[in-house]
């Protein structure tokens, strides 16, 4: 029919414009050189057209960082983010896998009830059906408070990363380290785990003892300054950094154990005017 025939021609017009692009030169919008239509890409989300050389090395860059979600068209003021398929186009098959998994990774992490196992970094969901802070591995089954991290510990206070565990790390690398002869691929992976865990026990360590969890996420949130109510950058929620508990707004400091204790003693609080939205006025 003649729907039949109008596609067809539509068809034959599309593929003598992609030969003719493929033929000629274009300007890359990020090395301004004049490049083959065969070796660009134009993005899908956008349309935008560069060459594959400078996409490819702005996607390496980015997946080698791990911030993937700096992966977006150059083309100034659009900021539009690569599809799957526009990075599957430009990197090779171990970087496109690194790349989809830092991206789940992401996207793990901004959830709440989401933690990571401490015995072999799966992630894993908290069981709405036991205590708030208990998780299983779905992996490895091992089960630890999503708290302190520690093997689960009913009934009892949460432990706190101490000295003896850290110690304990540091010697167990030491005598790998230490060891004579050749060193297997075992022992290469033993030591850079446990160079990776003494880092972010570490690192861990420091956060704890200068901040606070969310009463509602658990995250550590740390305190430099300003007043007692507190923001948690991972869930949104307020709360009050002097008894550790959720909280609508400012009007929580007008009433109660904390009322009149905004501002910790001897704050600078002259560039504060709190409106209406804080429970004010």
């Amino acid at each position: 029919g003649a729907a039949e025939v109008l596609d067809a021609v539509r068809m034959s017009d599309s593929e003598a414009a992609e030969r003719m692009f493929a033929s000629g030169l274009h300007a890359c919008g990020v090395c301004f050189e004049q490049v083959p239509g065969t070796k660009m890409l134009r993005l899908c989300a956008c349309g935008h057209l560069f060459c594959k050389k400078c996409l490819r090395e702005l996607c390496s860059v980015q997946i080698k960082e791990g911030t993937v979600h700096m992966v977006k068209c150059p083309e100034f003021g659009c900021g539009e983010g690569f599809t799957q398929a526009d990075v599957r186009n430009l990197v090779d098959e171990s970087e496109f896998e690194r790349y989809e998994k830092v991206s789940v990774g992401r996207v793990l992490e901004a959830m709440s009830d989401v933690h990571w196992c401490p015995r072999c970094q799966s992630p894993c969901l908290m069981d709405e059906d036991k205590d708030d802070a208990f998780a299983r591995c779905p992996m490895c089954l091992h089960s630890f408070c999503t708290v302190c991290r520690a093997g689960w510990h009913p009934g009892a206070a949460c432990t706190r990363i101490d000295d003896n565990t850290l110690n304990g790390l540091k010697t167990e690398l030491q005598t790998l380290q230490n060891a004579k002869g050749a060193v297997g691929k075992k022992e290469q992976a033993r030591m850079a785990f446990l160079q990776s865990s003494i880092s972010s026990l570490m690192s861990e360590k420091r956060i704890i003892a200068k901040s606070k969890q969310c009463p509602n996420c658990r995250s550590a949130i740390e305190k430099d300054g300003g007043c007692n109510k507190m923001t948690c950058g991972k869930c949104g929620k307020f709360f009050c950094w002097l008894c550790s508990r959720v909280i609508d707004g400012y009007q929580h400091y007008q009433k109660g154990a904390c009322a009149g204790q905004l501002f910790p003693e001897g704050a600078q609080e002259d560039d504060y005017i709190p409106d209406e939205e804080d429970g004010f006025g």
